[in-house]
C-alpha cells in the first residue's frame, strides 16, 4: 500500500518544502502529493509552480521545481503533457 502525505504551499519559502521534513516523510514510507492545478490565477496550491506555468512554456519552474523538492505525486489537469514532458527528461 502506498502512503501519500499531501503538501500545501502557498509560497516558496513555505516550512513544509523544509528538507528535513521532506526527508522524515520519505523514511516513514510516503510520498509526497502536491496538487499543480490552476485555480483561476488567484489562489495557489504549491507557490506558483502550477499547471499554468509548466504548460506555457515553464515546466521547469512549475512540474520540475515540485519534483526539486520532493513531490513524488502530481495531480494536474494535464497529465499527457506532464507524462511528455517527464518521458523527454528521461525521468518516467
Amino acid at each position: 500500500m502506498c502512503r501519500l502525505s499531501r503538501v500545501f504551499a502557498h509560497t516558496d519559502d513555505d516550512p513544509v518544502w523544509d528538507a528535513a521534513l521532506v526527508r522524515e516523510i520519505r523514511e516513514k514510507g510516503a510520498k509526497i502529493w502536491v496538487n499543480s492545478l490552476s485555480l483561476s490565477g488567484r489562489f495557489t496550491l504549491c507557490a506558483w509552480h502550477d499547471d499554468n506555468r509548466s504548460v506555457t512554456g515553464d515546466p521547469e519552474g512549475g512540474w520540475g521545481c515540485l519534483l526539486e523538492r520532493g513531490a513524488g505525486v502530481i495531480q494536474t489537469d494535464w497529465a499527457g503533457e506532464l507524462a511528455a514532458w517527464l518521458a523527454q527528461k528521461q525521468m518516467r
